[in-house]
């Protein structure tokens, strides 16, 4: 009887790689990376003994039995994986087991599948046909995602390739479990193909007019078929795919623009429009490019749709060599330029692809043209980096793998700042010549070792203070991706947490960053955690738990942005002084606009509504935007708060839309007088000035974007008003007259 051991050889290659394996992170846990590391080669394995073996080795017994073979050889990656559970911590042990389950020993039986068809049609060099085919079937991943604009691939042999992308969470497929049916069945028909083409071979009968046969050739055709109707089965994508659920298409003069119809009106659409083409004419200008062809730029509703139709939920990201972007409809105007400046750049990038040579040139171009991070300028973001003494040498920035290495927010800060000096000082076409060859020496006939020096030299004469300090605390002291604890398992939570949130089921919220939190310390599961426990009427809870953590220095200087939550949950409980108290901390710490502006209109908010519950519930509440500005209109008829009209119409008007209700927005701030915070008064002026820009009244909003610099002293605010001024010197050139 034939045996269903595997040989010795094949025992000891597969456990030198799961030992190689088991030393790299993220591979290191079990889990899905590690499963699809570990499929290729037990297919490989799996497959081989068919390919080698004797003149019966097609036999269906014997078929069986090397399948079972190939089943034992999975067993050592998973022994392995189990071993290594002992020393790396594995947040999830029963679901790294389930997904393993789901991809290796499939692979293994697709593997003798895709060997049993070599077998069977090849007469010569069987061992290397298959080899070859093992390449082309894995080989399919790229083409995938190459080809298409999704980063997914679902292939036979590895199951689900998740793609490359900095999302915590990539929420595993449920269409992977009919996948893995369907891959087991194609492996089986594959068997009988091999099988029925020897015998053919062998006897010259027709054996295709045996049942057997029939039902061979049907299965192939259903398995066509399906993998045919694979974007309908979230198998793939396409763009046609991606329009239809979209809805919403538009074309320019540089762009096609596809969007939710549902969530974007035409209006809309049309200033889109507008925004994309004054971006794409600053890029063009800056690179001294003329792209011969039109950009595609996909909008997604959210996060859930993004990752449905082509992955990468929370990440924005372009394919040069398909002139696509892919973009989150609530980040279109902070990262439209970044992901533009990879598409453009195909235009000098390498040959086919259009990227550059490596990520630390890819997106230090982007972040260079776009000159802020972080919400400074990126010398100065370079500058903070610097000053908390990191470890990093810029140089291995622009190697193959060195931008990996460090925590994204400090990779792309670094690799932007230092192409931006090198632009300042060579200019862009010695860039472009950099982007493409990544020799420093051809570009800037100096070794990058001296460049460094120089923007070295040109980082250290920023001057920085105590906000540098804690904004380089909060952004920058964090892990690279790869380096996290548990870090799919804690990013489904946290993005679990998020879902239940956004549905209003909040106690479930609070069940699951809970457990990430206690799993693994995140800035962003202690912030779900504390907003779920605010929203089901557990502020007291939610500030003590805030001031358990403010008492690690070492954890707090990540988690600063916490003091936002710290004031709310002491509001909540009257605790008027610590609520103000951790409005000025945030204050203080000048983290970003959005936060400095959120922490002085509530502290404000404190100092004049106090105890006023419709004040409260309008600036903290977390209801729709229409119920909190309801809430501020009856307020403002309370003859109490009659004589602070300024704070209140700004209050209201920071709960309309300046997209949606711009008319209004212009009534409650124009002409309004000085609001006695320079925040709030750039604020101010910054929403009145978008609404102009609605209405169409260029001028007008150019004036209060002028206005808004007598209240602003930083570098990131002032770029991005100057390129605003632009846009709308830009729009009134193009409005009939």
């Amino acid at each position: 009887m034939p045996s269903t051991r595997p040989s010795t050889a094949a025992l000891l290659l597969i456990g030198a790689q799961s030992l190689l394996i088991s030393q790299l992170p993220l591979l290191n846990v079990l889990g899905l990376e590690y499963a699809a590391a570990t499929a290729p080669l037990i297919a490989l394995l799996a497959g081989w003994p068919i390919v080698s073996g004797p003149a019966d080795t097609l036999k269906p017994l014997r078929l069986v039995h090397v399948s079972a073979a190939g089943l034992w050889l999975a067993v050592v990656p998973l022994f392995f994986g189990l071993v290594a559970a002992l020393f790396i911590r594995n947040c999830s042990l029963l679901g790294g087991l389930l997904d393993y389950v789901l991809v290796v020993p499939p692979a293994a039986v697709v593997g003798v599948g895709l060997a049993s068809f070599v077998r069977g049609v090849s007469r010569r060099r069987p061992r290397t046909f298959f080899i070859l085919v093992w390449f082309v079937v894995l080989a399919q991943i790229g083409v995938a995602t190459l080809a298409g604009p999704q980063i997914y691939a679902f292939n036979v042999i590895v199951g689900f390739f998740p793609g490359f992308s900095y999302d915590e969470s990539f929420g595993l497929p449920g269409s992977l479990v009919l996948f893995r049916i369907a891959s087991l069945g194609v492996a089986v028909t594959l068997m009988s193909l091999g099988w029925m083409s020897e015998r053919v071979r062998a006897s010259r009968w027709s054996i295709w007019r045996t049942p057997a046969g029939a039902v061979t050739g049907l299965s192939a055709i259903f398995f066509i078929v399906l993998w045919w109707n694979a974007d309908r089965l979230g198998w793939s994508s396409s763009l046609e795919r991606i329009e239809s659920e979209l809805g919403g298409r538009r074309e320019s003069e540089h762009f096609i623009l596809l969007y939710p119809a549902d969530q974007v009106t035409q209006e809309q659409a049309a200033r889109l429009e507008l925004l994309h083409e004054f971006a794409y004419e600053r890029v063009r200008r800056t690179l001294r490019v003329w792209p011969q062809r039109k950009t595609v730029s996909i909008i997604y509703r959210d996060a859930a749709q993004k990752n449905m139709l082509n992955g990468g939920g929370r990440t924005n990201f372009a394919k040069p060599w398909l002139a696509q972007m892919h973009l989150l409809s609530a980040d279109v105007r902070r990262t439209l330029r970044h992901e533009l400046v990879h598409v453009m750049a195909a235009d000098f990038g390498l040959p086919i692809l259009g990227v550059g040579l490596n990520a630390g040139v890819i997106e230090g171009l982007a972040v260079a043209i776009d000159r802020v991070s972080n919400g400074e300028s990126i010398h100065r973001a370079a500058a903070q980096i610097v000053s908390t003494g990191a470890s990093i040498r810029v140089e291995d920035l622009f190697s193959t793998t060195g931008f990996f290495r460090s925590h994204s927010s400090v990779s792309y800060a670094l690799a932007g700042s230092f192409s931006r000096y090198l632009i300042e000082r060579f200019g862009i076409r010695a860039y472009k010549t950099f982007y493409r060859t990544g020799d420093s020496q051809r570009a800037f006939f100096h070794p990058l070792s001296d460049l460094v020096g120089g923007w070295r030299r040109r980082i250290d004469v920023i001057p920085l203070d105590r906000s540098d300090s804690l904004k380089a605390s909060y952004y920058y002291r964090r892990p690279p991706l790869h380096a996290r604890e548990c870090l799919r398992v804690i990013g489904d939570l946290n993005a679990e947490a998020r879902r239940q949130l956004a549905g209003s089921r909040d106690s479930l919220a609070a069940v699951a960053a809970e457990r990430s939190w206690h799993m693994s310390p995140s800035t962003e599961a202690a912030s779900l955690y504390v907003q779920a426990l605010i929203r089901t009427s557990r502020p007291g809870l939610a500030a003590k738990f805030i001031d358990s953590l403010r008492s690690d220095a070492s954890l707090w200087g990540s988690l600063q942005g916490l003091d936002l939550h710290a004031g709310d949950a002491n509001w909540r409980t009257d605790s008027l002084v610590a609520a103000a108290s951790a409005y000025q901390r945030l204050l203080e710490a000048d983290l970003s606009l959005w936060w400095s502006e959120a922490a002085a209109i509530r502290w404000e908010g404190i100092v004049r509504w106090g105890w006023d519950r419709r004040a409260m519930d309008a600036l903290i509440g977390h209801e729709p935007d229409s119920v909190r500005s309801a809430l501020w209109k009856a307020v403002m008829t309370d003859r109490r708060y009659r004589a602070q009209p300024p704070m209140l119409r700004y209050a209201l008007a920071r709960t309309l839309s300046a997209e949606n209700e711009p008319r209004e927005v212009i009534a409650l701030l124009d002409g309004s007088p000085k609001l006695g915070r320079p925040i709030l008064d750039y604020a101010a002026r910054r929403k009145l000035a978008a609404a102009f820009v609605v209405t169409q009244e260029w001028e007008r909003a150019k004036a209060a974007l002028w206005e808004s610099l007598n209240y602003t002293d930083n570098e990131a605010e002032q770029i991005d008003v100057s390129e605003t001024i632009a846009y709308c010197e830009w729009l009134k050139q193009r409005t009939p007259r």
